[in-house]
């Protein structure tokens, strides 16, 4: 699962206040559970786990992240 406080924490970036309507449908959909911080895919959410992880981090940039917890982007 992924821990969304530690995430806040971590990185400065709180997707559960960003992608809060993407989380909420993921849950009515039976694709999600959200038990305190911790989103956890189901077996149905797994199948579409790339999908979903690139829209609940499509929007989250690096240019985004606090300079301290940038590493250079590899080509």
């Amino acid at each position: 699962g992924l821990d969304l406080a530690a995430l806040a924490a971590d990185f400065g970036c709180s997707l559960d206040a960003r992608q809060a309507n993407l989380i909420r449908w993921l849950i009515e959909e039976d694709m999600a559970t959200l038990a305190g911080n911790l989103l956890r895919l189901t077996s149905r959410g797994y199948l579409l786990c790339d999908e979903i992880c690139g829209r609940l981090c499509g929007d989250v940039g690096h240019a985004q992240l606090p300079a301290s917890r940038r590493r250079p982007v590899s080509r």
